[in-house]
């Protein structure tokens, strides 16, 4: 009898690892890139190369917006935004509006996931129970000249998704951003963290984005990056 339990609980232990892998493997093939918020860009861009051995390269500022980037890629067509207020820009984009303060210098603010139909997220997405902006344009000049164009979506209401739900990205023609940034670092793992995961979980359910929540003090998303120094965790 103790043998036929322990089989049993051997077969469940291998079934939940092997739905956790397909879980996270579906939900990173998704991912069009990461939002790391800093207070400074430069440190911010030493503090990733430490930890992962790659030097993210400068993008650019986002005029009117307050803010400039540098980018990491995470794979074929994913990214690590590393996103400060531009002091180059009139207003720079303050702190708290990234989810910074003065303790807290750096932390993962958002997700994006790529779609090529922003219409079809928003019309389904309403359907849901779960209104959508409306489709809005973006753009951004790199360094080389070479002029990035976006539209995104994202939830109407953000208080539902409590800081953890990502926006939809349509890149159209334009080359997408993982192409020409440094490579050496890859994707491997996402997931979230919230006091009471039940409150947030309908919303991910209704949308069908297999994001796994677990249960923690705080909100908080949590990247698990494969780097030539080794797995490194981005929250």
């Amino acid at each position: 009898m103790m043998r036929g339990t322990l089989a049993v609980a051997a077969v469940l232990l291998v079934a939940c690892t092997a739905t956790g892998k397909v879980e996270a493997d579906r939900i990173v093939q998704r991912v069009d890139h990461l939002v790391l918020a800093v207070s400074d860009l430069d440190a911010g861009i030493a503090q990733i190369e430490a930890a992962t051995g790659v030097r993210a390269q400068i993008g650019g500022p986002h005029p009117g917006r307050g803010t400039r980037n540098a980018l990491l890629a995470l794979g074929p067509r994913a990214y690590l935004e590393i996103l400060a207020p531009d002091p180059a820009q009139a207003k720079p984009r303050p702190l708290p509006l990234l989810g910074l303060s003065e303790t807290r210098t750096s932390r993962l603010v958002g997700w994006a996931l790529g779609s090529s139909d922003l219409e079809r997220v928003v019309a389904n997405a309403g359907t849901a129970g779960f209104p959508m902006s409306v489709p809005t344009n973006g753009e951004r000049q790199r360094p080389d000249g070479y002029l990035l164009a976006w539209r995104t979506t994202e939830l109407a209401d953000q208080r539902k998704g409590d800081g953890l739900a990502p926006f939809f990205i349509d890149w159209g023609a334009t080359e997408h951003p993982s192409v020409t940034s440094p490579q050496g670092v890859r994707l491997v793992g996402l997931r979230a963290q919230h006091p009471a995961p039940q409150s947030v979980q309908p919303m991910f359910s209704a949308l069908e984005i297999p994001l796994t929540i677990e249960t923690a003090p705080e909100v908080a998303l949590v990247a698990v990056l494969q780097t030539p120094r080794g797995r490194v965790e981005l929250r």
